[in-house]
């Protein structure tokens, strides 16, 4: 993904897809009880965990607050607001997934 300010390099992780794929996963596992779809989905979890410039998705708002990134790039973040609304329907599916196979 190439724009005039941004470019990302080949084979990026974005918060959003990570969201989109946790959310299917989550649903594959409701439909089929396979837990494989669940343990992909947690392990989906760990770009969460590390910054932009690691190679994950998070970045700090304001300096203060986890923001997860549809473009995670460095040092700017973009702070897109739709791709972390979905990082975060992905991440609320697999707390109440896990919370209640738990």
């Amino acid at each position: 993904m190439r724009t005039a300010e941004i470019q990302m390099p080949p084979n990026w992780y974005s918060a959003m897809g990570q969201g989109q794929a946790m959310s299917a996963l989550v649903r594959a596992y409701n439909l089929t009880g396979d837990r494989k779809y669940l343990v992909a989905a947690e392990r989906a979890l760990y770009l969460f965990t590390l910054g932009s410039e690691e190679g994950g998705v998070r970045a700090r708002f304001m300096g203060q607050l986890d923001w997860y990134e549809e473009y995670p790039t460095v040092p700017t973040s973009s702070f897109v607001l739709n791709g972390f609304i979905f990082s975060m329907m992905g991440l609320y599916d697999v707390m109440v997934c896990v919370k209640v196979t738990v």
